[in-house]
């Protein structure tokens, strides 16, 4: 939650020399002897400095003054003028919403805004934004009339006392310089594109004032100071300068994304010399492979070499075709001849070619990036920057460090967000089932007694869904009275194929001594509304699913049977997967004239598997005990059993398989995983024609059970599972405490149709160690693993592991060991970009952006 108690630095800024923002990276070069360089971000988000001109008369100078005495030496919001709205129309107390232009802007980054002026303003706090709107935490307690201003607001300290001119007894002129202490994100997506294994610049500058471009020499001396010094040619250099004028909003974002792309002096970048550096003498061919060019000394200064080898051929339509020469030779007087990795890949005309010039790896010559706002950004905002060329050494595009992709100096990002709403029984109710994935709108579901709440990602109540709104959203689907009047409390819902549908479970009664099990897929609407698209019911007494033990497992097809996790006969300990119709099935209403059987895949692995597998385990909060997967023909369901779990499986106590337990632990003490076929599942028909070999209702047994360690690859190709290291301290890695990976491993699909796997461990057991006796110790770590799945071969291979802070103190409220519990069970999401993947953890009460792991080969 923001402090909206701070003052608010609210004068508005003198524009005639404009607003002075600063974005300060920080970063170490070293270079060794030959020129080479180690670089290193030290800094996860820049700082960011505002400075602003003022000149004041009477009242407002006299308010000048009372901040900067007042408040000169604390924390003060201060408004990011460049960004500033005004609203197209009253807003009356209340109002929730305000209808402003929020895309390419600061709004997305600050969670407090101020409306009006210096003296009458309201701070207000978002919660939620789209692209002509943000949603408030609360509504406003005043009415602001169309023309208000709304700025968004930095909490800020006075980078260093004013000084200020006084021009006559009411008027004095001051800069005012501002240092932001929040951490300073940004939405700007990074620009830059590829070429080989590094970034490459294609942002063009501003060519109407003149641009440095400086040579530079690095020399070794070796000189005893007795005999004549040596000096020795290590390598040339360039330093490039460009300067960048930005028109609008989008044109800023993308400019501000570069510079927070480049993090300052750290990554590398092709850079073009922006001269026509070769002219050819003939139109190009799009299937040439040379150019012929006006001599030049090329080809009699060597021909290409380092940092002179890649060129740019650039259109005047904007084409850009990258090269590398090869070779050169002289044709004549007048010619020289460059040879060409591959084709030029256009037709270019002679009047159609801008330029051709070489490429140039570099990276920025400072950390310090500066904008200057003429005006507010839907104006004009320019900046200007240095690049420093790379050693001129054979293959320095591969010497040179920090590909594309690669990472911070930390790979953890440990971005905490606590949801908003109210919490009671913060220790007990909310460790309840985690939804395996929000819904497609990024919607959370919490059940709430009889009911669901259903929150937007920051924590905003959407809706109560209950089971009364149920039972009228299926009749209202069939277009009669279905459900029957004997209706039973209780709803269970969890989003499915990827949170583009929720399956809802509800229990009526419509023929004596048997239950109607309903199945109703409900497609989420973006103001947290459901749509019924099908719905379905089986029927029996005492048969499943028991609600005591449930868990949807997502599907990644439409005409795949839909599996949940549950018990499947009296007491509620014999584990089945129960089958409900396919998703296509729901949508054309196939079932929906009759009643379907009940149906289930058992036993699971084997009978000794099924009888009581993770029935009645302490902590098992979600009621799942495996995940499903495509393999090669056929589905997969895998069942991760960890150290935990196999040293609760032993001789003396309740509820344990019999098969992990005398035939599995003793093999495997420090943890197994288990692959088990489920065969085509694409016929729910099929399905519930068979009858399940250990009981009297439809379906049929699983495959036998392997143990499929092998494949579960590390970095190297060796087996991975075990993890030998659950039960150590995440904090230092010594050995102790019971932290191990979660058996609720989450996956997801990838676009390249393999799938991401997320093994999750809290340091739970860490945190209790280091802290005080009840209370854990911040932080608190987590550590996940993530690994790449082939359905194809049926082989999951692990793209790293790392450990991070999941939340530190005052990340929300405090908490005792208790309601540490809700770490347990986190599910994980991950955002692919095509060089990182990142990792963010989803908990029933926060969400933590977690850590980046870099997807480009070393």
């Amino acid at each position: 939650m923001s402090d909206l108690s701070l003052p608010v630095w609210s004068l508005y800024p003198d524009w005639t020399d404009g607003v002075l923002e600063t974005l300060e990276f920080l970063s170490t070069v070293a270079e060794s002897p030959s020129a080479i360089e180690q670089r290193r971000g030290l800094r996860l988000t820049p700082r960011q400095y505002f400075e602003y001109s003022y000149i004041l008369k009477g009242p407002l100078r006299t308010y000048f003054d009372m901040l900067t005495m007042r408040a000169g030496g604390s924390a003060v919001y201060v408004p990011v003028w460049h960004d500033v709205e005004l609203l197209p129309y009253t807003h009356v107390a209340g109002s929730t919403v305000l209808s402003i232009e929020v895309t390419y802007t600061e709004f997305m980054n600050c969670n407090v805004v101020m409306l009006g002026g210096p003296h009458d303003y309201e701070l207000v706090e978002i919660v939620g934004r789209a692209d002509t709107l943000v949603t408030l935490t609360s509504g406003t307690i005043n009415e602001w009339p169309k023309g208000t201003r709304v700025v968004p607001l930095k909490k800020c300290k006075l980078d260093q006392q004013p000084s200020t001119v006084r021009r006559t007894e009411d008027i004095h002129v001051a800069r005012v310089k501002f240092c932001s202490v929040e951490p300073n994100r940004t939405d700007a997506a990074s620009p830059l594109n590829t070429f080989g294994s590094q970034y490459i610049l294609e942002e063009d500058p501003n060519e109407v004032e003149d641009l440095t471009y400086n040579y530079e020499r690095v020399m070794s001396l070796l000189d005893n100071t007795t005999g004549l010094p040596v000096f020795t040619d290590v390598t040339g250099r360039i330093l490039q300068q460009f300067a960048w004028w930005r028109r609008g909003r989008q044109e800023h974002h993308r400019l501000r994304g570069l510079f927070y792309a480049l993090d300052g002096r750290r990554v590398p970048v092709w850079v073009p010399t922006i001269y026509r550096d070769f002219e050819p003498v003939y139109p190009l061919g799009a299937g040439d492979l040379a150019i012929d060019v006006r001599r030049c000394g090329y080809t009699n200064l060597g021909g290409p070499g380092p940092q002179r080898e890649y060129i740019l051929i650039q259109t005047l339509s904007g084409n850009r075709h990258y090269r590398k020469i090869t070779d050169s030779v002289i044709l004549d007087n007048n010619t020289e001849r460059l040879f060409l990795d591959s084709a030029v890949g256009e037709d270019i005309p002679l009047n159609r070619l801008n330029r051709i010039s070489f490429l140039v790896l570099c990276r920025l010559d400072q950390d310090t990036v500066e904008f200057h706002h003429h005006t507010a950004t839907r104006g004009m905002t320019t900046t200007t920057a240095t690049f420093r060329s790379a050693a001129a050494k054979p293959g320095i595009e591969n010497l040179f460090e920090v590909p594309p992709g690669a990472l911070p100096a930390s790979v953890c990002l440990s971005d905490f967000d606590w949801y908003v709403h109210t919490l009671p029984g913060l220790g007990g109710t909310r460790a309840q089932r985690v939804p395996r994935q929000l819904d497609t709108y990024g919607h959370y579901y919490e059940i709430s007694g009889n009911s669901y709440n259903i929150y937007s990602q920051n924590g905003v109540l959407l809706n109560n869904y209950t089971t009364t709104q149920l039972w009228a959203a299926i009749n209202e689907h069939y277009g009669s009275d279905v459900v029957g009047t004997n209706l039973q409390p209780g709803i269970f819902m969890s989003p499915l194929r990827q949170g583009k549908y929720v399956l809802a479970y509800s229990v009526g009664q419509t023929a004596p001594g048997n239950f109607d099990k309903w199945w109703t897929l409900l497609e989420p609407q973006p103001d947290g509304s459901l749509v019924v698209k099908g719905a379905v019911r089986h029927r029996n007494l005492t048969g499943p699913p028991y609600t005591n033990g449930i868990a949807v497992m997502d599907v990644f097809s439409d005409d795949t049977v839909i599996l949940v996790q549950t018990y499947g006969y009296v007491g509620s300990y014999y584990a089945v997967l129960q089958a409900v119709p396919t998703i296509n099935d729901f949508l054309s209403g196939e079932y929906e004239g009759g009643i379907i059987q009940t149906t289930m895949l058992a036993p699971i692995g084997a009978h000794n598997l099924s009888l009581y597998l993770f029935a009645l385990v302490t902590n098992n909060q979600n009621a799942g005990f495996g995940f499903r997967l495509p393999g090669n023909g056929r589905d997969v369901f895998y069942i991760y059993i960890n150290r935990n779990y196999m040293d609760h499986c032993v001789a003396g106590n309740g509820f344990v398989p019999p098969e992990i337990r005398d035939v599995i632990r003793p093999v495997y003490p420090f943890g197994a995983m288990l692959k088990i076929g489920l065969g085509d599942l694409g016929d729910f028909d099929a399905l519930q024609a068979m009858h399940v070999p250990t009981g009297i209702y439809r379906g049929r047994a699983t495959d036998p059970y392997t143990i499929d360690n092998p494949s579960w690859l590390d970095e190297n190709g060796a087996a991975a599972i075990p993890f030998l290291d659950e039960h150590t301290f995440l904090s230092d890695g010594t050995v102790g405490g019971g932290d191990v990976y979660s058996s609720q491993v989450s996956t997801q699909l990838r676009s390249n149709g393999h799938f991401w796997c997320v093994f999750v461990m809290t340091g739970r057991d860490d945190s209790v160690h280091r802290g005080p006796p009840g209370f854990p110790a911040f932080p608190v770590y987590a550590k996940v693993r993530l690994f790449d799945y082939d359905p194809t071969t049926e082989i999951a291979v692990q793209i790293g592991e790392h450990t991070c802070v999941l939340h530190d103190a005052g990340d929300g409220p405090a908490v005792n060991v208790t309601a540490l519990a809700h770490d347990l069970y986190l599910i994980a999401e991950v955002a692919e970009t095509a060089d990182s993947a990142t990792v963010v953890l989803y908990g029933p009460l926060y969400r933590t952006t977690f850590c980046r792991f870099s997807l480009v080969e070393e």
